[in-house]
């Protein structure tokens, strides 16, 4: 029996010139062999080379460059564009952090989803979106700057225009990162092309949303209780509370309130906000709830009977009734307010329960949902005694005045004790609200707010909701369903200041409100300019003849004789124009052009006024320089107008000066006509700056480098709009709030409400913003709505979901060109969230998980990838483990390595091409696997369900290595002439080819390299370029693969019982006994892979363990084999490189057999003067045997 192994250099023997020693390596008790120069033993397949020595992240850089080089994304998206399409919406991700593990999990499945349909033939925008606005920029920029105090220390110390600047400039900061990231992981998207919530398109578009809503009645303002939070100084929506619960110990305070007409006697009442109580105006009982007087010791307090254990012990029970028989009853305040004619006493709520408590609720109508809406129906008063800050009012007569109200319980609950108020204080720890962004305490705040009546459309929603498919099933009932069940309508405005402002005008005079869906409305209703202007470029002059730069005001370029012609044309064409004022550049040639127009149109030479801000550009350096000099040097991209000739000035500088006049004009003169002289490019860019177009937009007004001929006059197209420094519009604070509208009832100035978006009515509004519909893109948004897709996490459904799903619902309400009753969505993947190594939420502090570069390096991403798919059914958590990943990468990534490396060893030309259905029951089995994996896949991923697709992979490829390969590999190792040798590898390498496109979209890295390696040049060029395989039912034999899989569990028992016995498995044996009725190809599988002579019927499975002599000289020919075949492996060789000879020490042990692969070779005993190429040492049955062999 064979013992042991080790690789080792024979004694005395030197190596051949120019060859090196290389010390042995012994890894996981396999043998491996270095070889003295692995160049000298080439592989005839390349790849096999580079698959072997390459890491995983050498291996996926590799194909990245590949499909970069090779332009691969763009020409799917070209191969495609008239295919059937398929919707998919990208829900946009902040990046103003670095992506994370929760990213990547997202992106795997969106990712796999997408390559997956575009292989069965449709057509995917794969556009990607960056989120910008709300509440987590601001709470981020208030950080970096230092802001501690909130909204008021923002406006005090910063203003709007220079925090808002601030977040403009941090929303795009990590998306360098995302790109790299997202691209390392495999995700093809279209970057380049990325929306962001703060461009004013997409903001255009939000206001289109809105306006719809409007329009149906669906968005109203209202004075109501809402979550609001402190520190950020804005109401929150339903759901954005529900992200940010958390267990608190807070103080639980039982307090009696003395009845007016009832000496002694109060009503117990109990309260876990203490700072509430000094705004209590009522008291709330059940109306059918029996309540009680209990005496104890000298007072009586009333409390509901099933909830009398409050009181401890000695008390007794003098008086019971129904709680409708106490309203109206007086009770005294705790802390008594003005204006409170209607208060104190007891009403009915139906909301009152027995639950906890005492069953006599506190109320406080400023400070609580419920309180509220009571509080309206008993016309009860709203006592406001916290300011917009969380702190307690002066002048109140209030303990604590000042403090933040949590600061403040403590205070007020001391008061209540000292007056003997206080009946009862204990902690408990019950659930509160806390800001989803700055973890501040949420309060229950009174405040003005804009709603969309979600509660209108409840029931559309529901059934909206019957029609998406959900994956896992059962979110569209449960988690998503309920949520729905139970909607609220959504406070959709925040006072705060980056977000995109909400589009309402109101009228201060009359109260008329105006709410507006497009720029167009803005222009149309935005108080006009106070003047009217035409702007006018000079007649042709000396220095546009010559085609050089003029941009010296003391140069006197003066206008030509045709200058002057084409100036009289154009000023006889204005003589039905009345000009009030002329303005002009200081130029030479602008001075004639006007003077020749006033005296033309009879326009007072006392009206014509030069200004320098009217000059032409200057081209510093430039000057007297050929006018194609100049224009090559600001280029013609959208950096031209940033760019700044040598001592000159940019055009941005130009805009700002042009403006900088329309401005001062604008202040100075109303009602009149104003041409303004000048020059070209000065001209563009006033007329850029008058309608605040971006530098793409300002290009497109360019013909052939010109805006504006000689003498040509046209109209300025202005009306004040809101921009930002440089003149472009920008729809942000506090651009917006300086932009009046005029009333269309009293004509009076109306001025825009202060609120912006919900960031999540933005984000539900991406099918449409994302491409500036309806006012661009119609019938591509139309004809892709619904989206056949989307992909988030669980808190989504409550959240990005449950917006798009709300605002579809509504703006399909009535058939509209979107349709008619639907969601946003039809089919959705929904995961769960992703957990350290020890189960708990990804913390850096803990460090409970692996650095993402780490794993990229180490394992790759396809394996990554691939254990998100698969470790987890989706929706449930997933944990993230070095170890477990690295484990994915061998099983997976490396098995079909390996699958591939054994293909390479054997597919030499001197195979013969195998077209025929193999007789080989192997062959077949393979054949029919490949095809019910295709069958398989296709089924569950048309149903979006990725985790069974993947894991199909696992039990496949597993398959494939540990069964198909290894049973196969003496049938590789015949000569290439033999049939079943060629059919062999004709079979494998189909099956290799076909795998790859069917794990393609999965693992998008090694299906191309297997791909690569394998594809003819008919085939397309990459995998991804390829149709998803069709399975061939055919070829499905479900029977031969059942008999397999008896056939791998008999052999599974067979090995136990070997492992039992302590034989190992190279030990023949001489019969093994089965009670599984199996044909004879099936039993010759058996006895192969158990080693044993014989399979033979029973009535259970047996193993003979006796070992003859015979079988034991068998055993240790195995042995050796292996060894040689081992050495072969470890020198690099290919099955044609040629070992000439092999030596054995103590060769007459092997005197009377050796080895079948030994026959064709020299063979004999060691010689000590030959210098072999490798040895090793093996240990048989307690002999030490050296076997040496030489390289052809």
């Amino acid at each position: 029996m064979a013992e042991q192994s080790t690789c080792l250099p024979l004694e005395g023997n030197s190596a051949r010139a120019g060859r090196s020693n290389f010390p042995p390596k012994v890894i996981d008790s396999e043998v491996y062999l270095v070889a003295r120069t692995r160049k000298e033993y080439s592989l005839r397949a390349e790849v096999l080379i580079q698959i072997r020595f390459m890491t995983p992240n050498e291996r996926e850089q590799s194909i990245l460059d590949f499909w970069e080089k090779n332009n691969i994304l763009q020409k799917s998206i070209d191969q495609s564009k008239n295919w059937k399409p398929f919707s998919f919406y990208d829900g946009p991700p902040f990046a103003t952090g670095l992506p994370h593990y929760g990213h990547i999990l997202a992106t795997a499945i969106k990712d796999t989803v997408i390559r997956y349909w575009y292989m069965q033939g449709f057509a995917i925008d794969r556009r990607v979106g960056w989120d910008c606005h709300g509440l987590p920029i601001e709470n981020l920029i208030e950080k970096e700057i230092g802001i501690a105090g909130g909204k008021k220390e923002i406006i005090e110390k910063y203003g709007i225009e220079t925090f808002n600047a601030a977040c403009a400039a941090s929303v795009f900061r990590c998306v360098a990162d995302f790109e790299k990231t997202l691209k390392r992981v495999g995700r093809w998207a279209d970057y380049k092309n990325a929306y962001a919530t703060m461009d004013t398109n997409y903001t255009e578009s939000v206001w289109w949303v809105f306006s719809e809503l409007y329009k149906q009645g669906l968005v109203y303002e209202d004075y109501r209780v809402t979550p609001y939070c402190p520190r950020c100084g804005t109401p929150l929506s339903n759901f954005e509370v529900n992200q940010g619960y958390k267990d608190v110990n807070d103080q639980s305070i039982c307090v009696a309130f003395a009845l007016v007409d009832e000496p002694d006697t109060s009503f117990l009442v109990w309260t876990t906000t203490p700072w509430t109580l000094p705004s209590n105006v009522a008291i709330a009982v059940g109306s059918s709830i029996a309540y009680v007087k209990v005496k104890k010791e000298k007072h009586a307090y009333w409390i509901a009977k099933d909830l009398v254990g409050v009181m401890g012990d000695g008390y007794s029970i003098v008086d019971e009734a129904l709680g409708k028989t106490l309203i109206d009853k007086k009770y005294e305040p705790l802390y008594r307010q003005p204006n409170t004619d209607t208060a104190y006493r007891i009403v009915v709520a139906d909301f009152v329960s027995t639950g906890e408590g005492t069953g006599l609720v506190h109320m406080a109508p400023a400070f609580g949902e419920d309180d509220m809406r009571v509080g309206k129906q008993e016309n009860l008063p709203v006592l406001i005694t916290v300011d917009l800050e969380g702190n307690v009012k002066h002048g109140h007569g209030i303990p604590g005045e000042g403090l933040f109200v949590k600061k403040a319980d403590d205070v007020i609950v001391r008061d209540l004790e000292s007056r003997s108020l206080l009946y009862k204080r204990e902690r408990i720890v019950h659930s509160y609200p806390f800001c989803w962004r700055c973890d501040s305490p949420l309060l229950y705040y009174p405040i003005n707010s804009w709603y969309v009546a979600v509660t209108k459309i409840k029931d559309q929603l529901v059934t909206n909701n019957k029609k998406i498919h959900w994956v896992p099933e059962h979110v569209k009932e449960g988690r998503f369903g309920k949520w729905l069940e139970g909607a609220r309508d959504w406070c959709i405005s925040r006072n705060r200041f980056w977000g995109a402002p909400l589009p309402i005008w109101r009228c201060k005079e009359c109260k008329a409100v105006t709410a507006l869906g497009s720029l167009a409305e803005l222009r149309e209703h935005a108080q006009p300019a106070r003047n009217g202007y035409f702007i006018m470029r000079h007649g042709q002059a000396d220095h546009n003849l010559k085609h050089i730069v003029d941009c010296d005001p003391t140069d006197n370029s003066h206008l030509t004789d045709e200058g002057k012609k084409q100036v009289t044309a154009s000023a006889a064409n204005l003589k039905d124009t009345h000009f009030d004022y002329i303005f002009g550049s200081d130029f030479a040639r602008t001075k004639e052009t006007g003077a020749i127009v006033a005296d033309t149109l009879g326009v007072d030479s006392r009206n014509i006024i030069y200004d320098e801000r009217l000059r032409e550009i200057n081209a510093g350096d430039l000057q007297g320089k050929t006018d194609t000099q100049f224009y090559t040097i600001l280029g013609d991209g959208d950096d031209k107008l940033t760019r700044t000739p040598e001592g000159g000035e940019s055009l941005i500088s130009v805009r700002e000066r042009m403006m900088g006049f329309i401005g001062d004009i604008e202040s100075r003169y109303e009602g009149k006509t104003i041409l303004i002289v000048s020059h070209d490019y000065p001209l563009w860019m006033l007329q850029t700056g008058a309608r605040g177009l971006t530098n793409t937009q300002s290009l497109a007004l360019l013909t052939n480098q010109v805006f504006i001929d000689n003498a040509q006059v046209k109209p300025l197209d202005y009306t004040p709009i809101p921009h930002n420094a440089d003149y472009v519009l920008d729809l942000h604070r506090p651009y917006i709030d300086a932009i009046s509208l005029l009333c269309n009832k009293c004509s009076k100035p109306m001025h825009r409400v202060e609120e912006v978006f919900d960031c999540w009515f933005e984000s539900g509004s991406m099918p449409y913003a994302q491409w500036h519909y309806p006012f661009e893109n119609k019938e591509k948004v139309e004809q892709s709505f619904p989206a056949d897709f989307i992909a988030e996490g669980m808190d989504q459904t409550r959240g990005w979901f449950y917006t798009l799903h709300v605002l579809a619902t509504a703006l399909t309400q009535t058939k509209s060109d979107l349709g008619e009753h639907v969601g946003a969505f039809t089919n959705v993947v929904t995961n769960g969230l992703i957990l350290g190594e020890d189960g708990k939420k990804l913390s850096k502090r803990l460090k409970n998980y692996p650095s993402l570069d780490e794993v990229l390096e180490t394992s790759g991403a396809d394996a990554l990838r691939y254990f998100l798919l698969a470790s987890s059914p989706i929706g449930e958590d997933y944990i993230v483990s070095r170890k477990r990943i690295e484990e994915t990468a061998r099983r997976i990534i490396g098995t079909l390595e390996n699958c591939y490396s054994f293909y390479a060893m054997y597919a030499g030309a001197h195979h013969k091409p195998s077209s025929a259905k193999s007789a080989n029951i192997l062959d077949q089995w393979i054949i029919s696997r490949i095809n019910t994996l295709v069958r398989d896949v296709t089924k569950e991923m048309n149903g979006y369900e990725l985790t069974r697709a993947s894991r199909l992979f696992d039990m496949f490829i597993d398959g494939l290595s540990n069964w198909y390969v290894r049973r196969s590999r003496s049938r590789f190792q015949k000569s290439g002439d033999a049939p079943d040798s060629a059919s062999a590898v004709h079979t494998l390498k189909t099956v290799l080819f076909t795998c790859a496109q069917i794990i393609a979209p999965f693992t998008p890295f090694i299906a191309e390299e297997i791909y690569q390696k394998l594809k003819s040049k008919s085939d397309p060029e990459s995998v991804h370029l390829c149709r998803y395989p069709v399975s061939d039912a055919t070829q499905i034999d479900t029977k031969l693969e059942a008999s397999m899989d008896t056939v791998r569990t008999v052999v599974a028992g067979a090995l136990a019982l070997r492992a039992q016995s302590g034989i190992k498995i190279r030990q023949p044996l001489a019969r093994l006994v089965i009670s599984e009725k199996l044909d004879a190809d099936f039993t010759t599988l058996i006895a192969d892979e158990i080693n044993v002579k014989t399979v033979e019927l029973g009535k259970k499975m047996e193993l003979d363990s006796v070992l003859t002599p015979q079988l034991i000289a068998e055993g240790n020919l195995r042995e050796l084999e292996r060894a040689y075949a081992g050495m072969r492996k470890q020198l690099g060789l290919s099955p044609a490189d040629v070992i000439t000879s092999v030596a054995v020490s103590d060769a007459h042990l092997l005197a009377r057999e050796v080895p079948a692969a030994w026959r064709t070779k020299a063979f004999g005993s060691i010689d000590a003067n030959i210098q072999y190429d490798a040895t090793i040492e093996v240990a048989l049955n307690g002999a030490t045997i050296i076997l040496a062999v030489q390289v052809k």
